[in-house]
């Protein structure tokens, strides 16, 4: 067995909540802590932590019921408005630039089929543009990156698309690093069938 550093181990338990609360349903600590085999001690901090930065609020229109004695739970939700993400898709035939939220709701999208000849800096052109049109629909501040999904062999710690097949002889793309000195975010590049 591997041993996890503490900061890996609050990463992935607070991982664990916010999947548990993108399941679309609200859910006090009680039921988190239960859920996730967790301490409450462990929810609280992790709740007021993601509480605090705006990430879950505290859903008061929930009914909640009380099964056991003490003060009645108060329900979390996310608030899916506050974590947006930059989502490009590149196929054989279209070019996808959305602005998303965590719950994967499109909240705008360009769509672009590809006519006539493609190279690399038409495409680039094209996804700088639209992410121009896209960000001021939100606060910079809630928009947390931008990922990339092409085909082709990808290296996705360069964030470089390698090579294409059949796709305008597009080879030795940097996409993501393109991306992020352009926005200043981050941004993550990955094969579209791992994407």
């Amino acid at each position: 067995p591997t041993a996890k550093n503490l900061t890996y181990l609050r990463a992935r338990n607070q991982g664990a909540v916010l999947q548990t609360l993108l399941q679309g349903k609200s859910i006090t600590k009680q039921e988190l802590s239960h859920r996730l085999n967790l301490t409450p001690m462990s929810i609280s901090y992790i709740a007021g932590d993601l509480l605090e930065k705006g990430v879950l609020f505290e859903n008061r229109s929930t009914p909640i019921k009380k099964d056991t004695p003490g003060r009645r739970g108060v329900a979390l939700s996310i608030a899916k408005e506050r974590l947006l993400a930059v989502g490009v898709s590149v196929s054989r035939r279209h070019l996808r630039v959305s602005l998303v939220d965590l719950c994967g709701n499109t909240l705008k999208c360009f769509s672009h089929q590809h006519d006539g000849e493609v190279t690399k800096d038409s495409l680039t052109s094209q996804i700088i543009n639209d992410i121009k049109e896209l960000l001021p629909l939100a606060p910079r501040e809630h928009i947390l990156g931008i990922g990339v999904s092409c085909i082709g062999l990808v290296d996705i710690q360069k964030k470089t698309v390698i090579s294409t097949t059949d796709f305008y002889g597009i080879n030795d793309w940097n996409i993501g690093e393109v991306l992020q000195k352009e926005f200043d975010m981050p941004c993550f590049v990955a094969e579209d069938m791992k994407a």
